[in-house]
């Protein structure tokens, strides 16, 4: 007979807990009110671990362990197991370990994670390289192999001014005004005065470049024929030529035809003409 039969449990009648009459547990006298449970929780795991200890005769004779009647070396599967395992050398630091050591699902390469997952070496660092600013002409530090301008202000001022040149139909060569201030000593080629590069443009003492034979009387546009000027004097003397004193042929005015003379000697003199536009 059953469980529920012996609890007096109606199987005609709804399900309800109320149906099953309380009894107590055969082993421990603990009241029990679970339909179709016989004994309580306690004495139930009780039984199946006397009925598992049942089946195992003795102790495994290396780890004490209960072992099963059928093994004839006396030891358990795992000690068993690991009696027979064979040591191979680790790949990296060559120390003797098992591959199934700790029961992984798979045997192992190498001896541990410190073998598995090295650290990996140092980087070695990239050589440093220096360049000039073709515009600024500021010393700087390469990122690439084509960079060549110190900043993105730098490059798409330098690229206007190519693109400038090339519709004038001048040579592609960018001449700012810090090209020639340490070629020229840092003073105007027209007035002899220093040059202060700090100065913006157009401010009259600006640090400009100006063309000894201007372009447009076929002078070239090269460092040879360019000068340091201010703005004032490059503005005075325009897109003329000029000879200096001592009547035709004495060339034109340049670096060394009025060295060493003040800005009020070069703009009262008659080495330099009016400004286009202004009295005669």
């Amino acid at each position: 007979m059953s469980g529920l039969a012996q609890a007096g449990f109606n199987w005609s009648a709804p399900l309800v807990h109320s149906q099953v009459k309380p009894r107590p547990c055969p082993d421990c006298g603990v009241t029990i009110t679970s339909p179709g449970r016989q004994r309580c929780v306690a004495c139930s795991a009780a039984r199946r671990a006397k009925s598992e200890r049942q089946r195992m005769t003795s102790a495994c004779a290396q780890c004490g362990q209960y072992r099963r009647a059928n093994t004839p070396s006396g030891l358990c599967k795992a000690c068993s197991f690991a009696r027979n395992r064979k040591l191979i050398p680790c790949p990296r630091c060559g120390t003797q370990f098992w591959p199934w050591e700790g029961r992984p699902d798979h045997a192992r390469k190498y001896c541990g994670s410190a073998c598995w997952k090295p650290k990996a070496p140092p980087k070695t660092p990239k050589p440093i390289f220096y360049a000039t600013c073709l515009l600024c002409s500021v010393t700087f530090r390469k990122r690439g192999e084509r960079n060549t301008c110190c900043s993105k202000r730098c490059r798409a001022n330098y690229q206007a001014r190519l693109r400038k040149l090339k519709l004038k139909g001048l040579a592609p060569v960018v001449i700012t005004a810090q090209h020639v201030y340490q070629r020229d000593g840092g003073a105007c080629a027209l007035c002899g005065e220093p040059v202060d590069m700090a100065i913006p443009y157009p401010h009259p003492l600006a640090p400009t470049v100006d063309h000894i034979i201007p372009v447009t009387r076929a002078g070239e546009h090269s460092m040879k024929n360019v000068q340091l000027a201010h703005a004032r004097c490059n503005l005075s003397k325009g897109n003329r030529m000029h000879e200096a004193r001592g009547g035709a042929g004495a060339g034109p005015v340049g670096r060394s035809a009025i060295a060493g003379k003040t800005g009020a000697e070069i703009n009262s003199s008659q080495d330099l003409l009016p400004v286009r536009g202004a009295g005669a």
